[in-house]
């Protein structure tokens, strides 16, 4: 319990009290200030998202090499404490600027810090250590490629990693839709034939298996026609009735015709 590995300890204490009285008492800022309710007019003994506020560094160019406090546990813990906002709700290291653009969430960063700390974590695990294991635990549980890079940048926000963060969009971002046929995988081929079961539009060859007319006639013109035809019918029989004698019947395509017609 000295040097990196006390101070990650007293970070993982924090990081889970935070937690904690998220679970009963949400509120994205003041929970993750520490001890805001000790007393009246304070205003905390840590602070996650602004380390300096409670006489914490923010990031590893500004860690503490001192030999009281067991090596300043309770100094430096500032350091992953910030890792941890930041990876859960994104923003930026006040030392080194860089910007993580969207957090990954508080619940799955619970599952991530648990994972990372009951799996990983050693009594001699240093700040780098800590930062593969959680971001081994990101993978753990499944985060996507793009919330990985949340949690990598995070730690490179607070220079315990070094190099350039990944580019990060919004984790809760709807996707864009896709206008209709230019969809990946989505496409039903470019071929012209027909769906089983039904008939090919572009042929006016009789249905061999049930005798059913598949020409393109439109369903609306035929019943119009066949209304036409019995209309006709009715008035040549009130006719017929009249003029004596007459019949009528449909001809062999429905229309109607008077007997004797060729």
């Amino acid at each position: 319990y000295q040097g990196q590995s006390g101070a990650l300890n007293e970070s993982v204490s924090d990081i889970f009290g935070v937690f904690i009285e998220h679970s009963f008492k949400p509120d994205d800022a003041k929970n993750w200030v520490m001890g805001e309710d000790i007393a009246k007019g304070t205003v905390g003994l840590r602070d996650f998202k602004n380390p300096a506020k409670g006489q914490q560094p923010a990031n590893m160019k500004s860690y503490v090499n001192t030999q009281q406090d067991n090596g300043g546990v309770h100094i430096n813990s500032g350091i992953p404490n910030n890792a941890a906002y930041l990876m859960t709700m994104g923003g930026a290291n006040p030392t080194s600027g860089t910007v993580v653009k969207f957090g990954i969430g508080w619940e799955k960063s619970e599952k991530l810090w648990y994972r990372a700390n009951t799996k990983y974590f050693l009594s001699t695990t240093n700040f780098a250590q800590a930062a593969q294991a959680v971001m081994q635990a990101a993978k753990d549980i499944a985060l996507t490629d793009n919330e990985n890079n949340i949690v990598d940048c995070a730690w490179k926000a607070v220079g315990v990693v070094q190099g350039a963060c990944a580019p990060i969009v919004d984790p809760k971002a709807a996707p864009v839709p896709t206008a209709p046929g230019t969809g990946a995988g989505t496409g039903t081929g470019t071929g012209t034939g027909t769906a089983p079961g039904t008939a090919d539009p572009s042929s006016s060859t009789p249905d061999e298996s049930s005798g059913a007319d598949t020409s393109t006639t439109p369903t609306k013109e035929v019943d119009r026609s066949r209304s036409r035809d019995d209309g006709l019918l009715g008035l040549q029989r009130r006719l017929d009735g009249r003029r004596g004698p007459r019949t009528a019947r449909r001809s062999p395509g429905g229309r109607v015709r008077s007997r004797g017609e060729p």
